[in-house]
């Protein structure tokens, strides 16, 4: 980190760089905490702010300029708690909650272009359903919310993730692996996460966005184990590039991801592991 005013740059650029702006606060909010990332927050957000003053009105503007402030907002108040608890765990768990926060005050700031957005997926799935005759229920605003609930937290971690990363790079190097090597959620906040995610789940494809936003916490601690196992068997690059492929592709993995994590929750596979090797 050479100072702020470099940083501002980083932050003004990311307007136009997916996820440099979040990884710039984060960086500067972890390294520096939040009297300095307060600053880079505001000079993140500050195009997205005068935008709709300077560009013509189009449609959803508005949700986006909400949706940039809160996400970098979720950034910087979790970089400050990683920060200082020094627990993933509750980074993540403070992050989902951050979240539901901000889809719900999105809703109520600006229902209009959440309308615009159920009433764009209604028009998709009305036509996918008359040309290849399935009957694909029709969303309504709950799984619009939950869709910018989760896009909140997708990139409020990433950009976490990523300033870790590169404090980490600079600072201590080796220690970011080591912390997502040894990720694992206390057995209450699995279960919590499994329960909300499960319920979400029952009541139907109405909230599929909200299920994959209360098992994120899951899905990087799960991911977390399998970046441990590849490296505790000395795996080439090549599994995790596969792994993170099968993930996109084939939506089944992510379940068993959730399920990997939650028992690991429980059970402390890495800790099961090393004693198998052991002999013990």
């Amino acid at each position: 980190m050479q100072g702020r005013v470099q940083a501002t740059v980083v932050a003004l650029l990311g307007s136009w760089v997916p996820l440099l702006s979040p990884a710039t606060v984060g960086l500067v909010t972890l390294r520096l905490g939040y009297h300095q990332g307060i600053w880079i927050f505001i000079a993140a957000i500050l195009p997205a702010v005068i935008a709709p003053w300077w560009s013509p009105e189009t449609p959803l503007l508005m949700l986006m300029v909400l949706l940039n402030v809160t996400s970098l907002f979720t950034t910087l108040v979790v970089a400050e708690a990683l920060r200082w608890i020094r627990s993933w765990p509750v980074a993540l768990m403070l992050a989902t909650i951050l979240s539901v926060m901000a889809a719900i005050v999105v809703g109520l700031i600006n229902p209009q272009d959440v309308e615009n957005i159920t009433s764009a997926a209604k028009e998709a799935i009305e036509q996918l359903n008359a040309t290849q005759q399935q009957n694909v229920p029709l969303p309504t605003e709950r799984f619009s919310l939950g869709m910018l609930g989760f896009f909140n937290v997708f990139v409020a971690l990433m950009g976490l993730l990523i300033g870790r990363w590169l404090q980490s790079i600079v600072y201590n190097p080796g220690g970011f692996q080591e912390e997502i090597h040894q990720l694992r959620l206390p057995s209450s906040m699995a279960m919590v996460c499994a329960g909300a995610s499960i319920y979400c789940w029952w009541l139907g494809s109405d909230y599929s966005w909200w299920t994959l936003l209360f098992a994120t916490p899951l899905m990087l601690s799960g991911i977390g184990l399998v970046h441990w196992f590849c490296k505790s068997k000395k795996l080439p690059a090549f599994w995790l590039v596969a792994f993170y492929a099968a993930l996109l592709l084939v939506s089944p993995l992510s379940i068993l991801l959730v399920l990997l994590a939650t028992s690991d929750s429980f059970f402390n596979v890495r800790e099961r592991l090393a004693r198998m090797r052991s002999g013990e």
